[in-house]
């Protein structure tokens, strides 16, 4: 999201980044508590978390000593969409299979242009909505800190289709869900998310969507595995005979899938 600031009338906002610096030093606190109204759905209360020194190390993970007083963190609603598999990768220690597991349109170090888009514009989602006060029911260990708007770190920016849209609210305990489920697109909205796709156009995807069941077994972090998936150190496989939903085939940039908008 801070690199998207110059294109969003906010050059001066990008420049009080210190680049040579995580989101997590002093020195970039104060962006990290400006507002930023664009990043935030209406329907999606929880916009900002006032960090202390007790929250900072517990749950914001900040590693170093805090300026006296109180900081703001501000949040965000929305993700950027790295595809079907909930991938953490970084190019510098993570291994090549994984990085091809990455069939979105951005995640940790992309490079994706509109003419690697062959599935089509108007077929491939680029954001989603991903709702921050849904984060204590997906993600209930790192809820406070999760969404973060000027983190880069994959849980705060990006989101997988991995699962089905608002699967938090359907039915599964909080206490089975893994931090995959932090990577899950969820909104308040009754029935389903919003989505932005690469034409520009924004289309409301309901709940009910064509998409990867439960089942197969266990999975990382003791969650359930879609069903046709298996798992391997953050590489993933569909079984043989098993298909990509239509919920799966929006987010692949390249995959080949034949979609009409009546599919979902």
């Amino acid at each position: 999201m801070v690199r998207l600031l110059p294109f969003s009338e906010q050059t001066a906002l990008y420049n009080a980044v210190n680049f040579n610096m995580t989101s997590k030093y002093a020195d970039n606190l104060t962006v990290a508590g400006v507002s930023m109204s664009m990043l935030m759905c209406p329907s999606d209360p929880w916009k900002s978390e006032i960090i202390t020194t007790a929250t900072s190390t517990a749950s914001f993970n900040y590693n170093f000593p805090l300026p006296p007083g109180n900081w703001l963190q501000q949040f965000s609603s929305y993700a950027p969409s790295m595809g079907t598999w909930p991938v953490g990768y970084i190019l510098s220690y993570n291994t090549p299979s994984e990085y091809n597991q990455l069939n979105g349109v951005i995640y940790n170090d992309s490079s994706v242009r509109m003419a690697d888009i062959t599935d089509g514009s108007s077929n491939t989602i680029l954001f989603g909505e991903r709702a921050k006060t849904l984060f204590i029911k997906y993600d209930p260990s790192f809820y406070v800190s999760d969404g973060s708007w000027n983190s880069g770190r994959w849980f705060d920016s990006l989101f997988s289709t991995y699962y089905p849209p608002n699967v938090g609210t359907s039915g599964r305990n909080a206490g089975n869900f893994s931090y995959y489920y932090s990577t899950t697109s969820a909104s308040l909205h009754p029935g389903g998310v919003n989505a932005a796709f690469c034409d520009g156009s924004v289309r409301f995807v309901k709940n009910t969507v064509d998409s990867w069941s439960y089942g197969g077994g266990a999975g990382p972090n003791n969650s359930s595995l879609p069903t046709g998936t298996t798992y391997a150190t953050f590489t993933y496989t569909l079984a043989p005979g098993s298909k990509m939903g239509v919920w799966q085939a929006l987010s692949t940039r390249s995959g080949g899938e034949a979609l009409s908008a009546d599919s979902y």
